[in-house]
């Protein structure tokens, strides 16, 4: 074989290649316009997951991560939407229906749940739950002021 035989030498291997790269930038140029997946990950340089945004079988939700290496659990808020009653999200199962939401996570703690439910009569009801406070292990209380 020839330099010249060389398939990257030849004129069909260039007509070749033009087109792939026409198509490699058309894809290119379609990304920076919108992505369409199941589940989008954003990542601080550390390769936290910060931002986490997914479409589930029944609804879909939205987490932004508060970064804390030492916390016992996840510190952050959820955005949800569910079409029915199922569990897939932030275990909230309500078995009320089509519910929407947002909770906000300490440590691992959900500190405070906005939701809201659609009843069989079509009317949303909203809902505000402060669960009961978590308190670690090494706190105590305060003395009473003499």
């Amino acid at each position: 074989m020839t330099e010249n035989d060389h398939p990257l030498n030849s004129t069909n291997a260039t007509e070749d290649i033009e087109p792939r790269l026409r198509r490699v930038e058309r894809v290119i140029e379609a990304l920076s316009r919108e992505v369409h997946t199941r589940r989008l990950v954003v990542s601080d340089p550390g390769a936290h997951a910060r931002i986490v945004a997914e479409a589930l079988p029944s609804g879909a939700e939205l987490r932004a991560e508060l970064l804390r290496p030492s916390a016992v659990g996840s510190t952050s808020v959820v955005v949800f939407a569910m079409s029915d009653d199922s569990v897939e999200a932030i275990s909230s199962s309500s078995g009320l229906g089509p519910f929407l939401g947002i909770q906000l996570w300490c440590d691992g703690n959900s500190v405070i749940e906005l939701e809201a439910w659609m009843e069989a009569d079509g009317r949303w009801h909203p809902q505000v739950r402060l669960p009961q406070a978590h308190h670690r292990s090494d706190q105590s209380p305060r003395p009473d002021p003499e």
